[in-house]
């Protein structure tokens, strides 16, 4: 990436770690069961970064995403 701050660079590959496991986490949701390990992989990945931006969405968002509607409101 060019001209970013190194700590940008780590965000923005953060991210797409995340968008991964997300994706994965809603294929799993929808019956796919071939993304079974490349989300035990990839959320490894992801609690190996040690940015509290990665750490912080992980703990409040992420563990929301597969919530349904009615689950979300109870929250």
């Amino acid at each position: 990436m060019q001209d970013l701050p190194e700590e940008q660079e780590q965000l923005i590959k953060a991210a797409g770690k995340i968008s991964a496991y997300l994706k994965c986490h809603a294929e799993l949701k929808a019956g796919n069961q071939e993304f079974k390990t490349d989300k035990e992989r990839i959320k490894k990945s992801v609690s190996g970064i040690e940015l509290p931006e990665v750490k912080y969405f992980m703990q409040v968002f992420a563990t929301s995403y597969g919530l349904s509607l009615d689950d979300l409101l109870l929250k």
